[in-house]
């Protein structure tokens, strides 16, 4: 792979695809139309997500294989060239300035073949199993068509919400049509509810069904950060959220 993107774009990649910490390692690669792209799951299959980067100069088509997502940020952190460039070889590769000016040049080992990616073991079998221009899963058990659009900010407060008392499970119902997320302490049954939406709607809120989820989500709002609005769709079995282009995080729900 021989790329050149801007450090600020793929800075941004990253911080998605690490989503908020859950991801360790990454496999990126290359697409069709001058863009990155990286797919991933969690070990405990709650999460899968898929992120892209467009405005991408591809060299050559390839992708690289990132043993420690941390590691790499901190590293683009101290760039500071507008664009950088990325080349791999057999066994590492090499991030520089692209402008040529030199100032910045290092050398990463990749994950060897041998080595398992554990963000891309869960889903190497089944590479293509989400379809991101229809917002299904192949096997179609899973098919996104209702939900809503929400400020980020209105997520984020929701967050504090749950911070301050301590809780982690959020469910989402539909009531009088009102959208809500009611935020539940596991422990002793505690419970409060913000509303999330009253128009605004994706497809049909009538048949939005009730559902929750527990960690992933509070990550996923720190993947999205950057973004002022974003749509959630809420299927039975899993929630996805996602700005329609760039990122798509599938976080699958918990038993009531």
């Amino acid at each position: 792979m021989d790329i050149q993107i801007k450090s600020e774009s793929f800075k941004l990649f990253l911080e998605r695809c690490s989503v908020g910490g859950i991801i360790k390692d990454l496999v990126i690669h290359t697409t069709s139309n001058n863009s990155i792209m990286a797919k991933f799951g969690d070990k405990s299959g709650t999460l899968y997500g898929e992120v892209y980067s467009g405005g991408v100069k591809i060299t050559t088509e390839g992708n690289i294989k990132i043993p420690n997502l941390k590691k790499i940020t901190s590293i683009i952190d101290q760039c500071e060239s507008d664009i950088i460039r990325i080349k791999s070889s057999d066994d590492a590769f090499v991030i520089t300035d692209g402008n040529t000016v030199g100032k910045f040049n290092v050398n990463i080992l990749q994950t060897s073949d041998a080595e398992i990616v554990e963000s891309y073991d869960p889903i190497k079998e089944v590479p293509n199993m989400f379809d991101k221009d229809v917002l299904a899963y192949a096997d179609g058990k899973i098919n996104y068509a209702n939900g809503c659009s929400i400020p980020v900010e209105k997520l984020k407060q929701i967050l504090k919400d749950s911070s301050a008392f301590g809780y982690e499970i959020f469910k989402l119902e539909v009531a009088k049509n009102v959208l809500k997320c009611k935020i539940e302490c596991n422990q002793t049954g505690e419970k409060f509810s913000r509303i999330i939406a009253n128009d605004k709607f994706i497809g049909s809120h009538a048949v939005i069904p009730t559902t929750i989820v527990g960690i992933g989500f509070k990550e996923v709002v720190k993947a999205v950060d950057k973004s002022k609005i974003v749509n959630i769709y809420i299927d039975d079995q899993s929630w996805l959220i996602t700005d329609n282009k760039e990122y798509f995080f599938n976080l699958h729900t918990l038993e009531d």
